[in-house]
């Protein structure tokens, strides 16, 4: 494989099922010599890279692998943010606060919305023994019939995506135009899915980021007007709940985009997303995220040809792992390419049988 290059099917694949992880993000954050969070205990150290993949470091130099940790030694040519530049005492205003983001124990985050946050970050990929030891992701092709019918007999589908900025596919490196260019997740997941069922795909996604569920209902008919997607991701919750909008309310905006999306598209299927989780550090965005994720799946069960993938479970078991910081190209709510791939590897692992 070549580790300079954005591969798809790499990519794409299920981190979990491999004893090679792949271009797993971290940010140095510190001072003196750091020690990195990963997912796995490393046996082997095969690549540390810069998040474009074009700047390979070198081991001993600027990085050591030391009772099974990552370590970073003083005088590493790898780039390290200093403790007062990730949390500020002194405001950080942006286009979207006058102030800037609150750090729960005071001060102010670091944010970005260009490539400054993933170009502080970099990339490992490293051989381990231990295994995942978090939720995993369930088949649920059977609650989708009629896609489990198209992609069985490769007939062509249209593929539709409904929600908020991570939809959009804010902050990936392709989102900036830059190296290594992974693309934004519905992209990844609905090219990777027409590859593994060898079944030509149409796309459109129609998300707008800052949206939520209730402009969803209101706006969909005006954003995809004579489009009639077959299967149709709905990925809301991000802004609702930083918003505080009660889970009985959130639910019941849900319900209403199903029905809405399905008029005059009544054999329409359906994905919910239960969204990724934002910065806990990040006052401003706390909610009831997580709180979302049991009424949703409660709702999918109760209604015929809709499925819904249970993301926030599944960052949260990252999240016990690594920090947020690790995997987010915004330091408050978007995620990296890392992130992104692990949407991407979430939902084909739901509908796809590796």
């Amino acid at each position: 494989m070549n580790l300079s290059t954005y591969d798809r099917g790499a990519f794409s694949a299920p981190f979990w099922k491999s004893g090679t992880m792949l271009h797993e993000s971290v940010w140095p954050v510190g001072e003196g010599e750091l020690t990195l969070p990963l997912l796995f205990i490393p046996d082997e150290i095969i690549s540390v890279r810069s998040t474009s993949l074009e700047i390979e470091y070198q081991a001993g130099r600027d990085y050591l692998l030391r009772d099974g940790k990552l370590v970073l030694p003083v005088g590493t040519t790898i780039p390290v943010t200093p403790t007062e530049v990730y949390v500020s005492p002194n405001p950080q205003p942006n286009k979207h606060n006058p102030v800037g983001f609150l750090h729960r124990d005071g001060g102010y985050l670091y944010f970005g919305e260009t490539d400054n946050i993933i170009n502080r970050q970099i990339v490992v990929t490293y051989k381990h023994s231990d295994s995942w030891d978090g939720p995993l992701p369930k088949n649920v092709l059977s609650d989708l019939p009629l896609t489990q019918k198209r992609l069985a007999e490769k007939i062509p589908f249209l593929v539709g995506f409904w929600g908020d900025s991570i939809t959009t596919g804010c902050n990936v490196t392709s989102f900036y135009n830059d190296p290594p260019y992974t693309e934004m997740w519905p992209i990844m997941t609905t090219e990777q899915l027409s590859t593994l069922y060898d079944t030509p795909l149409l796309y459109v996604n129609k998300a707008v980021g800052g949206k939520a569920t209730k402009w969803g209902y209101e706006e969909y008919h005006n954003y995809f007007g004579d489009i009639r997607p077959n299967l149709l991701f709905i990925a809301f919750g991000m802004n609702d709940a930083s918003g505080k909008l009660s889970t009985e309310d959130y639910i019941a905006n849900i319900e209403r985009n199903i029905q809405v999306a399905r008029e005059g598209n009544p054999d329409l299927e359906v994905i919910l997303i239960a969204t990724s989780l934002p910065n806990p550090d990040a006052v401003q965005f706390e909610g009831p995220h997580e709180e979302y994720e049991a009424p949703l799946m409660a709702l999918a069960e109760k209604l015929p040809g809709v499925t819904c993938l249970p993301l926030t479970s599944f960052h949260k078991a990252i999240m016990e792992k690594k920090p947020y910081y690790h995997m987010t190209g915004n330091n408050i709510n978007h995620p990296n390419d890392f992130l992104a791939r692990i949407y991407t590897q979430f939902i084909l692992a739901s509908l796809y049988e590796f």
